[in-house]
């Protein structure tokens, strides 16, 4: 439920502070699950999208608070120079982008594009880059400073740590994945549970029992659900993704499916090697 404190929410929407009818909204979204799951028929009013932007973007503030007291503490006790600190977040978040509400369902940018800051001066000098990595390599990156090297195998080359390592990727180094990145969306039974009794009708009309991947090549992106495809975009140029250009690129979205259907192959082979 979005209940930032009311200093902070001054601090990030002023005109949100004594408005009577957004915080009775605010109160009643809060109080309604299915409203965080169910797509929309029609665009929210101005003012409600404001709204829902404003007391969110507190929340956010908040939680930056609490990261800053952290890494303070650190600081004041002389640890953080040599303590990995990552942050990172599983997940955005939908305010009626695309129809959608919440973090189910599909995997546009609202939901997929997530914070990721690294600090360990040893390894990871300050600068922004814009290569396309995934959050799984923070795995394989703790691994690496930690000196934890699992053993390599030809049908498991996720444990190929030194090459996974996001150290490679914001140091200008080539790795395994190039850029390369990979996203999922499997259905929330839960969410579809409540959509059943409460709309159900957008189960069918969005195809939400299917399972929504997306490839990152580069500045391109390609989204499909199931077999099909839902859109190419240029997140560079069109990072909000209104502009699918997929008609537009056959070629590339042709290749784009081709690499994305390989890697579920490849992951599916892995997996079923794995099963006891």
């Amino acid at each position: 439920p979005y209940r930032p404190p009311r200093d902070v929410l001054q601090h990030i929407a002023p005109d949100l502070v004594n408005d009577k009818h957004a915080y009775g909204f605010i109160s009643r979204f809060n109080g309604d699950p299915a409203r965080w799951a169910s797509p929309i028929d029609a665009p929210q009013e101005d003012w409600q999208q404001h709204a829902l932007e404003g007391f969110y973007a507190a929340e956010i503030a908040q939680q930056d608070v609490h990261v800053g007291q952290l890494l303070n503490t650190l600081k004041r006790g002389g640890y953080l120079d040599n303590t990995l600190v990552i942050i990172a977040a599983d997940h955005g978040e939908g305010h009626g982008d695309h129809r959608f509400f919440g973090h189910g369902f599909v995997v546009y940018q609202e939901l997929v594009h997530v914070p990721l800051m690294i600090r360990y001066p040893e390894q990871f000098p300050a600068k922004r880059i814009e290569t396309n990595v995934s959050t799984r390599r923070i795995f394989h990156t703790i691994l690496d400073i930690a000196g934890v090297t699992p053993p390599l195998s030809s049908d498991n080359p996720n444990a190929d740590v030194s090459s996974l390592t996001l150290h490679r990727a914001t140091n200008g180094i080539p790795d395994t994945e190039d850029g390369i990145v990979y996203v999922e969306a499997i259905p929330p039974q839960t969410f579809l549970h409540v959509l059943e009794h409460h709309a159900p009708h957008h189960i069918d009309e969005l195809q939400l029992t299917s399972t929504r991947r997306g490839i990152y090549a580069n500045h391109h992106k390609l989204a499909m659900v199931g077999n099909q495809v839902e859109g190419l975009f240029d997140i560079t140029s069109d990072p909000a993704e209104h502009h699918n250009i997929a008609q537009d690129n056959h070629e590339h979205t042709q290749s784009l499916q081709i690499k994305l259907r390989a890697f579920i192959e490849q992951t599916a082979q892995q997996t079923q090697h794995h099963l006891p």
